[in-house]
């Protein structure tokens, strides 16, 4: 029954998320430069962190994790990535929060990141996509050969690689 309810309960916050598969980077543009494939490979290295800490349980970790790749995100020179930084929605990513709200912010972020990743292909990292949820996250797949949806984990398997 509590598993029902979680899910009935994620399913009821992922309404305002219908309808936010657009990309923010444009479509058919020039191969991206070194720079920006570096700049993209270092935020995915500290969203693993956080993607990793909201799988855990220390919420202390998770507002660590956040500020990391909040550092990353202010460091970002090349103007194509520039709307990741929009928003900062990682900046409200907070211990004492609940884990739904940490996750309500960071889908905000991933917002920003699935598309871009669709865009510029990074080796080793996949978006996935939740039917369920409606949701898309950005996952390593080296460090995790199968789905792991980071906001479900109730039903932690559930989605598919898009990209």
């Amino acid at each position: 029954m509590r598993t029902v309810l979680a899910a009935a309960f994620m399913m009821i916050l992922s309404v305002p998320a219908l309808g936010q598969h657009h990309n923010h980077v444009k479509q058919g543009t020039a191969k991206p430069t070194v720079s920006v494939t570096g700049e993209l490979k270092r935020i995915l290295s500290a969203n693993d962190e956080l993607f990793e800490a909201l799988l855990g349980k220390d919420q202390g970790k998770v507002e660590s994790a956040a500020a990391s790749l909040l550092n990353e995100l202010s460091a970002i020179s090349s103007p194509e990535l520039k709307h990741l930084t929009q928003g900062q929605a990682l900046a409200t990513i907070k211990k004492e929060n609940t884990k739904t709200r940490n996750l309500e912010s960071y889908s905000k972020f991933m917002s920003h990141l699935a598309p871009a990743l669709k865009v510029t292909k990074v080796d080793g990292y996949a978006v996935y996509f939740c039917p369920m949820i409606q949701r898309e996250w950005v996952q390593n797949e080296k460090r995790h050969a199968g789905v792991r949806n980071v906001f479900a984990q109730e039903m932690l398997e559930c989605g598919e690689r898009i990209k």
